[in-house]
């Protein structure tokens, strides 16, 4: 009987049981990504709205936006239950995810956010301005609720 062999697929099996549950819990967060706003000439345009439909049941419990460049942006973040939201369903309160001659920021705080999710809402992304960059992405990532 060769123990060290029996040991090393025991010890394969068990990596492969725990890659498999770290990828179950990335998939319960669920990182809702707004479009991204692409080269469009000469800039992206304030006004324009990406959407996305969340999976899971959640809190929202932080937000990053990204640029190509370092530059200014401004997004606002709207949610409403099975239906597109509009302006008036903004959950991003004071806090809105904001580029101030930055390349990337984040918030984990979200004090003034609407956070709460449930399964089916759509969340829409929309650029209110744009200074100098020419690639925005904004993420929200929500938290699975136990």
């Amino acid at each position: 009987i060769d123990y060290p062999e029996r040991g090393r697929a025991r010890y394969a099996r068990h990596i492969a049981k725990r890659k498999a549950e770290d990828a179950d819990k990335l998939n319960r967060e669920f990182a809702a990504k707004a479009k991204v706003w692409r080269e469009q000439k000469p800039e992206p345009t304030p006004g324009s709205v990406g959407y996305v439909v969340s999976q899971i049941a959640g809190t929202i419990d932080q937000w990053h936006i990204v640029a190509d460049q370092s530059g200014s942006a401004v997004v606002d973040v709207w949610k409403a239950a099975g239906a597109i939201p509009v302006n008036a369903n903004s959950i991003a309160g004071t806090e809105k995810p904001t580029l101030s001659g930055a390349q990337l920021n984040n918030d984990t705080t979200l004090s003034t956010w609407t956070t709460a999710v449930a399964v089916g809402d759509v969340l829409g992304f929309e650029l209110e301005s744009v200074t100098t960059c020419t690639r925005v992405t904004c993420e929200v990532r929500v938290a699975e609720s136990a």
